[in-house]
């Protein structure tokens, strides 16, 4: 019998190409057996990167202040609400309202 791998979300405002330290949490994960998606957004300078999970990449309107905050929460819970995964990690203070709530909503 085959097991399908579980599948973890992390939640991320920074920007990916460059945070090592959710590189280094996400590979873990993957070596482990977890299948990864990373979420995050599109800045100016971002670079394409190559990595054993796969990322995803949002444009946002906004890019500072507490207008980015809102519009990443909103569009983060809307894209896991219809998505299946079995965990949900928020990579730092800013992306836990999203992810609070959809988890909550789930059962997560």
């Amino acid at each position: 019998m085959i097991l399908k791998p579980k599948k973890i979300f992390v939640a991320v405002t920074n920007d990916i190409s460059t945070d090592y330290r959710v590189h280094k949490i996400c590979s873990y994960l993957v070596e482990t057996g977890f299948e990864v998606l990373v979420y995050g957004r599109v800045l100016p300078n971002t670079i394409a990167v190559n990595r054993a999970y796969k990322i995803i990449r949002k444009k946002h309107f906004f890019n500072t202040n507490f207008l980015f905050y809102a519009e990443y929460n909103i569009r983060l819970f809307f894209y896991v609400l219809f998505k299946k995964y079995n965990c949900i990690i928020s990579n730092d203070l800013d992306t836990l309202p999203g992810c609070f709530f959809i988890s909550k909503l789930k059962n997560i």
